[in-house]
């Protein structure tokens, strides 16, 4: 279901913070079709009031990015080569990786596991394990290459640095809102 509605996003953007990062900040940045990308924002600030009531700013539809979580891994698959199209991409994840996803969420104990359309080249997939907090940087970066590798995804995602297309917010490549697919 598309959900185009700045309380519904600040509601995911505060269960992130409290309940997948722990109260940990990740950034918040708006990216432009131009390639042009504006200065990264603290999430505490802007999703939040000085009372922690939600912030419910207009400026926060403008938003579209954000930085990956330290309890996070983030699978980007794309279309390629193998799966020219969306729909030959989506029917190799559902056959391929959503079965392995759901053995690994029993086996290690994973906080969620859930499926967004891009609304650009691809899905995401999202595994929340707060097991992760707290580790090195170079064992969440292993956790994460393992992964990514497994499924030949995009390797850039190991790092929280790099910024992902931010859930229901528009993609600054289509314009169109990235929604959720399904929880795994």
């Amino acid at each position: 279901m598309k959900i185009n509605n700045n309380i519904e996003k600040v509601n995911h953007l505060k269960k992130l913070y409290y309940y997948f990062n722990n109260q940990r900040e990740y950034l918040l940045q708006i990216q432009n079709k131009d390639g042009q990308f504006s200065k990264r924002y603290s999430c505490e600030p802007i999703v939040f009031d000085s009372e922690n009531k939600i912030n419910n700013k207009w400026w926060i539809s403008r938003f579209n990015a954000r930085t990956i979580l330290d309890s996070e891994i983030v699978l980007d698959f794309d279309t390629d080569e193998k799966r020219k199209t969306k729909q030959d991409l989506f029917k190799y994840i559902y056959k391929y990786v959503i079965p392995y996803l759901k053995w690994y969420k029993n086996r290690f104990h994973t906080d969620s596991i859930s499926l967004w359309d891009t609304t650009s080249n691809g899905y995401h997939i999202h595994i929340f394990n707060t097991m992760l907090i707290g580790n090195k940087m170079s064992k969440k970066r292993k956790v994460r290459i393992n992964m990514i590798n497994k499924f030949n995804c995009d390797t850039q995602k190991i790092s929280e640095n790099v910024t992902i297309a931010l859930e229901y917010s528009k993609h600054w490549k289509t314009g169109k809102e990235k929604y959720k697919v399904m929880d795994i």
